[in-house]
């Protein structure tokens, strides 16, 4: 099974395991589907040799094949700032700025106010400029992690804290990303505080490799990175499909009835549930379409679902079925009725049996292992950076809703004569011709990019693609 194999093998993160197997990672992925070509330049303040390894592992795995250009250990700023024929003659579709707390560069690292957070920022600023001026490409930039180490300036009353100058720093940063829809934040601050600084920050690594961060922690960046670029390339997953029992809550309505099923978020075993709820709940609202395939009879589950306790509500899914066909019919009949493809689609039950059964017969369909203890699936499904839309669209909130018009739509036609003109003039369609403005730029270079029927480039356009093609 093509991507059960990719993902779960993989996980969780060890660079270590991964570098082991990487020959046999690598050769079985190269085997498998037709890729995406990308191109991509990768500017950075550290070694990243080994991270352009992972990078391409990764890359392999969500159906893309990575051509990277390396540059100069720490020229990271040169390379972007002044003429650089080689980077130009690459012509990269997406460039990464791999800065950290490494661009401090002091000689004494202890000395922490000589650091200029207006030189820095300007820096920083100056870079973005020039790669926006002079490539055609995708930016990806970093902010900046924490050191593993004892701020001597904790009590200096003149706010001369590292942490503090790394915050407003930071605060930049973020700021610089999120007015522009071409550039994307990569936060390792908060990955590093996820891993822990401990593990993260490795003076040994940095002394002898220049790798920034630790080696052990490499695969976690490398992984954030190709996350990003998978997301911006259209390929992010689009619809999950739910079993209900011992899954949505605990309990099976066939054996104890609707009346005793569990999601009580006061219930120190019905909070979990009640929690995957809620961060559900918060997927459907970024857009992820949600369905149930359950053996159970709709009757049964319409109980439960009329419950105002429960966060989930009929209208959040897109799709409902409930029968005792086997899942893997029911899931295929889904993709058909929802026009999604199912490469596009993940599978939650917690029935090992079930899970086995769809992995055997939908190959493309992405399958997870999970956890025993219900209450660590959200982490688990979290690590996978499934649903990384960092745009989100008025459309994309309202996909379930759209869904919906359109099934009802399909009914429609299946029921009215057998003129097809008829069933169009039923519609009542009307076609609206605009020039799009900067309201809509996120939804037009969207739709361009998920229109792969007639995009015979087969290359995806950006922010600025779109501003030449307004002028012209």
């Amino acid at each position: 099974m093509k991507n059960n194999f990719n993902i779960n093998s993989i996980f969780p993160l060890d660079t270590s395991n991964i570098f082991r197997n990487y020959q046999n990672f690598s050769k079985k992925l190269k085997d498998s589907k037709k890729r995406k070509i990308i191109k991509l330049a990768i500017l950075s303040v550290s070694s990243t040799h080994h991270i352009k390894k992972l990078t391409e592992l990764f890359f392999l795995i969500f159906g893309i094949k990575a051509i990277i250009y390396e540059a100069k250990f720490g020229q990271y700023y040169e390379e972007a700032v002044f003429t650089n024929k080689k980077l130009r003659k690459f012509k990269p579709d997406f460039i990464w700025i791999n800065i950290s707390n490494k661009i401090f560069n002091n000689d004494n690292e202890f000395e922490y106010k000589k650091i200029n957070i207006s030189t820095i920022n300007k820096k920083i600023n100056e870079i973005i400029y020039n790669l926006q001026k002079n490539y055609n490409a995708q930016i990806i930039l970093n902010n900046i992690d924490y050191l593993n180490q004892k701020d001597f300036n904790i009590l200096d009353r003149n706010k001369n804290q590292i942490y503090k100058k790394i915050d407003k720093i930071n605060k930049n940063i973020h700021k610089v990303s999120s007015d522009n829809f071409n550039i994307k934040l990569l936060d390792i601050n908060h990955i590093s505080s996820s891993i822990g600084l401990l593990r993260w920050n490795s003076i040994q690594d940095w002394t002898q490799y220049k790798y920034h961060p630790s080696l052990n922690s490499s695969a976690y960046l490398a992984y954030e990175l190709s996350s990003i670029v998978k997301s911006s390339l259209g390929l992010d997953k689009k619809c999950i499909v739910l079993d209900l029992d011992n899954t949505l809550w605990e309990g099976v309505i066939g054996d104890i009835g609707p009346e005793k099923i569990n999601y009580d978020k006061n219930d120190s075993i019905g909070y979990s549930y009640y929690r995957l709820q809620c961060y559900l709940k918060k997927l459907k609202q970024m857009g992820i379409i949600l369905t149930i395939v359950s053996k159970n009879s709709y009757e049964n589950v319409s109980k439960i679902f009329n419950d105002r306790r429960l966060v989930l509500k009929k209208s959040d899914f897109a799709k409902i079925i409930c029968n005792w066909k086997n899942k893997d019919e029911n899931i295929l009949e889904i993709a058909k009725s929802l026009n999604i493809l199912t490469e596009s689609m993940i599978f939650i039950d917690d029935n090992p049996f079930e899970r086995n059964l769809v992995s055997k017969n939908i190959p493309d369909i992405v399958v997870l292992d999970l956890p025993v203890d219900h209450a660590d699936w959200i982490k688990y499904i979290e690590n996978f950076n499934f649903f990384y839309n960092t745009h989100i669209t008025n459309e994309d909130k309202n996909r379930t809703k759209t869904l919906g018009a359109l099934q009802e739509i399909d009914k429609i036609y299946k029921n009215s004569p057998n003129n097809y003109l008829d069933y169009l003039k039923s519609l009542k369609m009307q076609v609206k011709i605009f020039t799009p403005s900067k309201h809509n730029h996120e939804r037009t270079i969207q739709l361009i990019n998920k229109t792969n029927q007639f995009n015979l480039t087969k290359k995806s356009l950006n922010l600025k693609d779109l501003k030449v093609i307004e002028k012209d």
